[in-house]
């Protein structure tokens, strides 16, 4: 079992509007209210996941700059990545 967080799109984070724990007595959470970068938190990729092109194109240059070097980080790995857009 695991934790499980609702955030949204803040600038460059992921602002956490509500979590749970997991019912276990050992486990991951991130703290309610807390704000991650959104590039390097794994509910980051999923959000910018499912935004539109114009969602997209309305996030910062350096934003798009690192999403870019990621995605070229990660292709270069072999990890398989999601098309933008």
């Amino acid at each position: 079992m695991q934790s499980c967080h609702l955030g949204i799109v803040e600038d460059a984070h992921v602002v956490i509007l509500a979590q749970t724990n997991a019912p276990t007595n050992m486990g991951f959470y991130v703290k309610l209210v807390s704000a991650v970068n959104l590039l390097e938190a794994a509910s980051g990729d999923v959000l910018l996941a499912n935004q539109t092109t114009v969602q997209q194109a309305n996030q910062s240059t350096v934003q798009q700059e690192r999403m870019i070097a990621d995605r070229a980080r990660e292709t270069s790995a072999g990890v398989p990545i999601r098309p933008i857009g």
